[in-house]
């Protein structure tokens, strides 16, 4: 059962660190807001400002009445973790226009996409000598699951970033569907049409032929920028 948690504004939660992270292939910017709820848990903070530009499409959905950012937003989460989606495992609605999602390096361990361009720019990230550890074959299995899942379930993952890495210290991973603006849900999945299982298929096959070009060649991806 999926609880739906709603603050009416960001009063009671401090903010602990703000991140800009600059893309260069696109004229803007996303501000991470790291931030602490009420129960002491870390959050990242959305908001409808910064996310517009990528909702979740939502097809076949009774579309009668307007939803918030907020609303859309959660509705889309709690429909993946429904169907059985590795997501995030919380979010709370923050009036509108905002949602905070669970801050997956809150407790320790790093978060690796499939961006070759982002591991240049990024520094060392705690978790390196652990992500070129990981069998190959190991995330082509949780890719596959993740294909079976999302094909079975009417969902089209995102074209850019299907999943992320997710490297904890004793060098276990998780593979999480954190790109959730982008990602189209069927309302019902038997009728998920082929073309879209086709595209499932060619944005993880994808994403894995930069994954394994990034975990056997990090050092040197780190070095372009003199980090090491």
């Amino acid at each position: 059962m999926i609880i739906e948690r709603f603050l009416p504004s960001m009063e009671g939660a401090t903010v602990l660190e703000e991140v800009s992270i600059p893309r260069t292939n696109l004229e803007y910017e996303v501000k991470s807001y790291v931030l602490v709820n009420l129960d002491g848990k870390e959050f990242n903070l959305f908001s409808r400002k910064v996310e517009l530009f990528c909702l979740p499409t939502l097809i076949g959905f009774d579309d009668s009445k307007k939803i918030t950012f907020s609303e859309t937003y959660f509705l889309a989460w709690s429909l993946l973790k429904e169907r059985g989606l590795p997501v995030v495992p919380e979010v709370w609605k923050v009036g509108s226009d905002k949602v905070f999602t669970t801050n997956l390096i809150a407790e320790r361990g790093s978060v690796y996409d499939q961006k070759i361009d982002s591991v240049i720019e990024r520094d060392t990230l705690p978790m390196d000598s652990q992500f070129v550890k990981i069998p190959k074959v190991e995330i082509e299995s949780e890719a596959d699951r993740l294909l079976e899942l999302a094909n079975k379930n009417g969902i089209e993952l995102m074209s850019d970033g299907p999943f992320h890495i997710k490297v904890n210290p004793d060098g276990s991973f998780n593979i999480f569907v954190l790109d959730i603006g982008k990602v189209r849900i069927y309302s019902m999945p038997k009728d998920l049409p082929r073309e879209v299982k086709d595209n499932n298929y060619y944005y993880i096959s994808k994403a894995l032929r930069e994954f394994t070009y990034i975990n056997g060649n990090i050092k040197v991806l780190r070095d372009a920028r003199g980090l090491s």
